[in-house]
């Protein structure tokens, strides 16, 4: 009886130790980041884009954005979601935007509605989730601050992310940018 006992423990410790040597691919912490991460706008466009982007993320339910900038250099026109909360069919609701251009803040949040929310989308590379309209106000860089910007899974719940915030540089000294 002693024997089998001291057998069956020497076979648990081995299988951990074996299992430790395995590798493990770490599953990645989902993301959101500002898209271009830098750019260069001349003074004289009307107008440019950036996106908020969601990477690696299980269950998206919703999100909640707020995007912090320099007022004196940027001017934010227009927050457009991308549909990606929705995209499984689930219900979203995204119930307003908030443009402050004198603080150079701005907010935008959905969600799904839960009484009947299946599983939300996953994304695996970088997906877009908010395009935000920008003029040029006058020369200088901004950072582009969404580190108080969260998601969340269809039920409500954080779905920690980390964030990587963008830079644009307005300048006179540069042309139009080509049309794409």
């Amino acid at each position: 009886m002693r024997r089998i006992r001291l057998l069956a423990m020497l076979t648990v410790v081995a299988a951990l130790g074996l299992g430790s040597l395995l590798p493990v691919r770490a599953q990645q912490a989902p993301s959101l980041a500002v898209v271009p991460p830098s750019q260069t706008v001349a003074l004289g466009e009307d107008s440019f884009d950036v996106s908020v982007t969601v990477d690696d993320v299980t269950n998206l339910g919703g999100y909640t954005l707020v995007m912090t900038y320099d007022p004196d250099v940027l001017r934010a026109l227009t927050i457009t979601d991308s549909g990606l909360a929705g995209s499984t069919g689930n219900a979203v609701l995204c119930p307003a935007s908030a443009i402050d251009n004198d603080a150079g803040r701005l907010a935008h949040f959905c969600f799904t509605i839960p009484l009947f929310a299946g599983p939300g989308p996953q994304t695996s590379e970088p997906q877009v989730l908010v395009m935000v309209r920008f003029e040029p106000v006058a020369e200088g860089t901004t950072t582009l601050d969404i580190s108080d910007s969260s998601i969340i899974d269809p039920q409500g719940n954080g779905l920690g992310a980390s964030t990587a915030n963008g830079t644009v540089t307005l300048s006179s000294g540069i042309g139009p940018r080509p049309e794409v």
